[in-house]
């Protein structure tokens, strides 16, 4: 059922008039998968995913992510229990993410790529009752988890009730768009990641609510998007609430040249790009984004002359700057890019529909034309971290402002001010959370797990920025006893994501310290030799450096690697 919410006319001062009543119809009442049922209804033999090699209709994806739902709902026995989906990009992950919502669970994406002990924890931490995966990872899910692992190749016969067509099986009546609908984790200041919990309704206010930002079903998505960014779900349900066709680019980190090749052939239309990757492909394979109605940057900051160049070579393109923590669920403001200023830094914009936007100072009190940190309201706030009650109490607090009783708010820790535009301009972050290739990671998270190593007697991880617009770890360590960066390396590896990782290791005998005795990080030397290799020295090289680091989104040591015959 659809139905009509109003959030009211904004009391806070130093906001525009109406700048909070952002309210729009969308199915407030339903579930993502009951939505998606609504499509298969109305176009059954409409492409619903395509990954080239391929392709299912919606009728075809509806009939395969029932078999698996009917697999999950015999492991689960009631509302908000997790289930884990092990699983490359791929169309079978689509498949199976599907099939644990039609089930009446909530899925929790695990990266193949992570390290054992951080999937078990994943697991553990969500009391995931089962993992799905596909066939060449099932091996691998067996070693890991200790619960059922569904293989994606297995099929499940019809339920004796059934005469085998693919509807929904039957789900717990307390289920609804008040239920989870996925956990993803994020790096977290004490060493512990957290586990973001999102409902049904907060995806559906945004790939149903959000005007001006859905796919329609003439539109070709595509998903570049690791299953655990968010970014996917406005790719993957986007498209598949709306009757769009979702397009698979190939498992692995995007190479920019390789994303063109997979616009080009599958003539694709809307898109949501990470701003290191987007970057990356305005520099390398602008042409290809021609065929776009519809581009949005998430992540991080979107480079001013990167969304000009992008405007100028295809100005029948929509440049969308879209902001949002994960708690937010993806996205919480938006800012179409027109005419700017080559030195002008894009703004966020304003609330997304159904969403709520307040900048405050440290007690909550609204700021009238300061700088502010930006908190946010609405359908889109998630409930909270997973078995992390005093954080969750300590980020998401009570709504004084908005019209619903029992309202909270996120406390996002990002500084704003409010622009004469009427545009919120982003300022960066209350504590040392940074953005690397459009993860959040917590360099304290980070430090924590380098002390864990004997030879490691203190660590400290900064975020740096000696190649413009490209950001990277680096790890300063000050050694109990003799270690190289490359024993450090694979230690990190083992624990972490390899976005997690460093790019250089600095090892010290001190650390700098400031007048009041903490570590002065303005002080903390540039990374040479004994981090990442020889500094480059020449214009050329430096040049090279550049290029590396836009196609690989990485500093400039691959051009060091590649230049090394110099040393």
């Amino acid at each position: 059922m659809t139905t009509q919410i109003r959030m009211g006319q904004d009391p806070a001062p130093g906001l525009p008039p109406g700048w909070n009543d952002t309210a729009t119809t969308y199915e407030r009442d339903s579930t993502i998968h009951d939505v998606f049922a609504q499509r298969v209804a109305e176009r059954p033999n409409a492409p619903a995913v395509d990954d080239g090699q391929r392709s299912l209709t919606y009728r075809e994806l509806d009939g395969l992510s029932s078999d698996v739902a009917r697999r999950v709902e015999t492991l689960i026995d009631g509302p908000d229990q997790c289930v884990g989906v092990l699983a490359d990009r791929s169309i079978e992950a689509v498949v199976a993410v599907l099939g644990v919502l039609k089930a009446g669970a909530a899925f929790v994406p695990l990266d193949a790529d992570f390290p054992t002990e951080r999937l078990r924890f994943m697991a553990e931490d969500t009391g995931a009752r089962a993992v799905v995966t596909q066939g060449h990872l099932i091996d691998r899910a067996r070693e890991v988890f200790d619960v059922p692992v569904l293989g994606l190749h297995e099929t499940a016969p019809p339920r004796p009730d059934r005469d085998g067509s693919a509807d929904h099986p039957v789900r717990t009546p307390s289920f609804g768009p008040r239920s989870l609908a996925y956990v993803m984790y994020t790096s977290g200041s004490s060493g512990r990641p957290k586990g973001v919990a999102i409902e049904h309704r907060g995806v559906l206010r945004y790939i149903r609510g959000a005007q001006g930002l859905i796919p329609t079903a003439t539109d070709a998505v595509l998903h570049v998007s690791q299953l655990g960014f968010d970014a996917s779900t406005y790719e993957i349900w986007g498209a598949l609430c709306n009757g769009a066709r979702l397009v698979v680019h190939p498992h692995g980190r995007p190479d920019p040249r390789a994303v063109a090749g997979t616009i080009e052939r599958h003539r694709v239309t809307v898109g949501m790009f990470s701003s290191g990757l987007l970057h990356q492909m305005v520099d390398v394979a602008l042409a290809s984004l021609g065929s776009y109605r519809l581009v949005l940057s998430v992540g991080d900051i979107l480079s001013t002359s990167h969304a000009r160049r992008l405007r100028e070579a295809h100005p029948g393109t929509r440049v969308v700057n879209a902001y949002g923590p994960t708690e937010a669920t993806v996205t919480a403001s938006v800012y179409e890019v027109g005419d700017l200023p080559p030195d002008h830094p894009v703004p966020i914009g304003h609330p997304l529909p159904n969403t709520e936007l307040y900048v405050l100072d440290a007690q909550l009190r609204p700021v009238a034309g300061e700088v502010g940190e930006l908190c946010v309201g609405g359908d889109g706030v998630a409930r909270g971290y997973l078995n992390l009650p005093e954080a969750t109490a300590a980020q998401f607090v009570h709504d004084p402002f908005g019209p619903t009783p029992g309202g909270r708010l996120y406390r996002t820790g990002d500084l704003v001010r409010m622009l004469p535009s009427g545009e919120l301009e982003f300022l960066g972050r209350l504590d040392d959370q940074v953005k690397i290739r459009g993860y959040r990671v917590e360099p304290t998270e980070v430090a924590a797990v380098l002390t864990g190593h004997p030879a490691v007697a203190e660590a400290v991880v900064v975020a740096r920025e000696d190649i413009e617009g490209h950001r990277r770890l680096v790890a300063y360590v000050r050694a109990a006893y003799d270690v190289d960066a490359f024993r450090l390396r694979r230690y990190v590896r083992n624990k972490l994501p390899e976005y997690m990782v460093p790019s250089a290791f600095v090892v010290l005998e001190e650390f700098p310290h400031t007048a009041n005795g903490k570590v002065d990080r303005a002080a903390l030397p540039v990374p040479t030799r004994s981090g990442t290799g020889c500094p480059l020295s020449t214009e050329t090289e430096r040049a090279v450096g550049r290029l590396w680091a836009q196609v690989l989104e990485s500093d400039d040591v691959m051009a060091r690697r590649l230049l090394r015959f110099r040393w």
